[in-house]
């Protein structure tokens, strides 16, 4: 008996190209959540430090455009790290916006904490430095912990209305962030 994957193919047929096997996952463009939904006002983009692990320019752009269109009350933000996210929200929220931001404690070691998937950006982290001198800073809460601890979001309240989460990036921590 023919062996091997010649004789395979003989019986179950050629293989599809890999395009044909995987299913479309349909794109969006960042352009079209632009278009999408259409701002009044000018959006407001800090440049901050654009180092390893902040929001890139592209992104910011977008997430000031979605805040100035729905204009949320009460924001919340996973993965504070130097703020520099943080300050692009409250910059671009309403006046009377809320923002909560959840990251790990300042002395916290990476190498003991549950899913940690960039443990060098949570070394090198500067939490909060762009929010630190800022006149609209008391509009943010910082709340430190784990997000795998329940305990840990118990200072936000209920009704969040926009949502940014940028933490840990393992698939579990996604899941239990989202």
């Amino acid at each position: 008996l023919p062996q091997g994957p010649g004789a395979a193919r003989g019986t179950t047929g050629p293989t599809p190209p890999a395009a044909a096997r995987k299913p479309r996952v349909p794109a969006l463009d960042m352009w079209d959540l632009v278009r999408a939904f259409p701002a009044d006002a000018n959006v407001i983009l800090h440049a901050g430090d654009w180092t390893d692990g902040c929001t890139a320019p592209l992104e910011r752009f977008v997430m000031a455009q979605l805040v100035q269109h729905f204009q949320p009350q009460l924001i919340l933000e996973i993965g504070t790290y130097r703020g520099t996210t943080t300050r692009l929200l409250l910059e671009n929220a309403p006046a009377d916006a809320r923002i909560f931001t959840v990251d790990l404690p300042p002395a916290t070691d990476p190498s003991g904490v549950q899913n940690v998937s960039d443990e060098r950006l949570v070394r090198r982290r500067d939490l909060g430095a762009e929010l630190r001198a800022h006149p609209l800073g008391a509009r943010v809460t910082q709340v430190y912990g784990n997000t795998f601890n329940p305990a840990t979001c118990a200072p936000i309240p209920d009704g969040v209305k926009f949502a940014f989460s940028d933490a840990r990036h393992s698939y579990e921590a996604v899941r239990n962030d989202t």
